[in-house]
């Protein structure tokens, strides 16, 4: 196989990954991040830093974007007497959904 046809077969699998982390459809064991997308796609870490960092910017990028989204739907009302809680319970809310890792 050319390197040419590797670097594309290789790109879409981290593309398919990618998708169906995004999508919801996180095996278990998996998180929606990147060991998991390189992990789904067989892919070494190294690899998609190197020679695929505009993936995985735009993995990053979606994966925000959905977290954002989450926020925005999740929020609880002010009326329910606790909206000093909704920036961590959207923090929360959005790392079970998306099965993010990291601070609170």
């Amino acid at each position: 196989m050319a390197a040419e046809e590797r670097h594309t077969e290789t790109e879409g699998r981290i593309r398919a990954a990618m998708a169906q982390l995004l999508g919801g459809d996180i095996p278990d064991g998996l998180k929606c991040d990147v060991k998991s997308l390189c992990a789904l796609s067989g892919v070494p870490r190294a690899t998609l830093y190197r020679s695929y960092p505009h993936i995985k910017a735009e993995f990053e990028r979606e994966r925000s974007d959905a977290h954002t989204w989450l926020c925005q739907v999740w929020v609880a009302p002010p009326e329910a007497g606790i909206a000093g809680l909704s920036g961590p319970t959207c923090r929360l809310t959005g790392q079970l959904l998306l099965g993010l890792s990291g601070p609170t």
